[in-house]
């Protein structure tokens, strides 16, 4: 008899469940926003753009295993991945037309020592001492050969895996080349450093490092030696004048590239002369502009006040629209979150106010639109409350409508725009967002029962995409 009811029971849990998913299925059919391939892992922090080969390249962030549909997986703790204080996921490539996810060579870290082998079917890394050159040509053939039929070969990446991009911009040049600006590891001081990426030859700048001698010593290594190395980037391409994390960086069409805002940790020099972090984090109003012609970085005029964690974008007017943000930093509770819009003229070096969102918001993304709209995504009102909800401005007009909500609310995230009028809302957090009833209500009339389970947010690796010709043509949407 207890037989006959346990069986009867889980035939009851599987057809409601199975109800659910249907009603979930048919729910999300209809909206305007919908779920696309998810990354291979979660992330936020990080950054996107769309590159002139097709592929949305998503770089930087802080990464995390996330498990298959909406439960924790109990493996990894709050889906943290170890060694999350690296750079092995710091570059990865969406190719739309086969739909599929793929990790890129890694963003360059400090000089090192090793080689990293990466093999994509296992998402499994090895590590071997060396470099690249110093393998024979057996070992190169046999780390590059697939490790099953019909599976793809691996990749040899030669990276210390040291630089992870925490609050990482980057930004696409005229050239086609991909520009890291800024961020932050883990463990250690925000970087003012730019890198270039070249999606053709999935290439960054060469790395060597320069024994460096302190006072006219040089002493063996191990027995107390006073020299040590300076990593070196073989770019022509000098830092940015000022250390930068959770900034912005747009380009123009003459080719010039902008960072601007974000914040940095203080430093300051003791008597020994060694520079060392006050504990103290600076939130920055300052713009400062790279002219490849004259190959240096100048300031330009200043924000109206500091803001981090905002977004920014060169509109199709070649006029920068910067969009609210946080006067300070996160843990203090007097941070002031902004709605103004400040537009940045660059031909006459010059700020003026636009109207202001209808909403207050911080780590929001921003696209700019196939149909020269711009849209803004997410971000929270209140520091550590995700939104769901989309704004759009029309800068011929100086008007803001309201978008189509996204599925899940997501903070922190990125977003890329495509030619052909997409727009993907990458990764980012939604976490503490359902202790709203409201939010849960809403969230389980799109997420069948057995994947929603006790879902409370999570790091996400999910990807939504909207098609702004379609909902537009669907429904018409009023103005503020």
């Amino acid at each position: 008899m207890k037989k006959y009811l346990l069986v009867s029971l889980l035939l009851l849990i599987s057809y409601s469940n199975a109800q659910s998913r249907k009603l979930a299925q048919q729910n999300l059919a209809a909206y305007p926003w919908q779920f696309d391939s998810p990354m291979p892992h979660g992330r936020y922090g990080h950054d996107a753009v769309f590159a002139p080969n097709g592929k949305i390249y998503v770089m930087g962030g802080l990464v995390f295993k996330v498990a298959k549909g909406f439960k924790k997986d109990n493996k990894f703790n709050s889906w943290l991945i170890a060694k999350y204080n690296n750079g092995r996921y710091s570059n990865l490539a969406y190719d739309r037309k086969i739909d599929q996810w793929e990790y890129m060579t890694s963003v360059p870290g400090s000089f090192s020592d090793y080689v990293t082998f990466y093999y994509p079917d296992e998402d499994r890394w090895s590590e071997k001492q060396g470099t690249v050159q110093n393998l024979t040509e057996e070992d190169k053939i046999k780390l590059c050969q697939p490790i099953e039929k019909g599976k793809k070969p691996t990749k040899i990446y030669e990276t210390d895996l040291e630089r992870q991009g925490n609050g990482v911009a980057i930004v696409l040049n005229r050239a086609g080349l991909i520009y890291w600006t800024g961020g932050k590891n883990f463990i250690g001081g925000v970087f003012d450093v730019v890198l270039p990426y070249d999606p053709k030859s999935d290439a960054w700048p060469n790395v060597s490092r320069k024994k460096i001698i302190k006072n006219g010593l040089d002493y063996i290594e191990g027995s107390g030696s006073p020299y040590s190395f300076k990593t070196i980037y073989e770019t022509n391409i000098p830092p940015m004048q000022e250390r930068r994390r959770n900034h912005r960086a747009t380009a123009t069409s003459d080719g010039k590239l902008y960072v601007l805002g974000g914040f940095h940790d203080e430093t300051t020099i003791n008597k020994e002369g060694y520079v060392y972090r006050t504990g103290r984090d600076i939130v920055s109003k300052t713009m400062e502009c790279y002219d490849p012609k004259t190959n240096k970085w100048e300031y330009r005029k200043q924000l109206s006040r500091e803001r981090m964690d905002f977004a920014a974008v060169t509109g199709k007017d070649d006029n920068i629209y910067v969009f609210g943000g946080a006067v300070g930093m996160s843990d203090d509770p007097r941070t002031q979150i902004l709605n103004t819009v400040e537009i940045y003229d660059p031909k006459i070096d010059s700020w003026s106010f636009k109207k202001p969102m209808p909403v207050r918001r911080t780590g929001h993304s921003a696209a700019l639109a196939a149909d020269g709209r711009i849209y803004i995504i997410g971000g929270s009102e209140l520091i550590d409350q995700p939104q769901s909800t989309v704004y759009i401005y029309d800068p011929e007009i100086d008007v803001w409508e309201k978008g189509p909500d996204m599925i899940l609310p997501r903070s922190a995230l990125a977003a890329a725009a495509t030619p052909d009028g997409k727009i993907y809302a990458i990764g980012g957090t939604d976490v503490d967002v359902y202790n709203n009833k409201a939010q849960w209500q809403r969230l389980a009339n799109l997420i069948s029962a057995d994947e929603l389970g006790n879902y409370n947010g999570k790091v996400q690796d999910t990807v939504e995409v909207l098609d702004i010709y379609k909902w537009r043509k669907s429904k018409k949407m009023g103005s503020f």
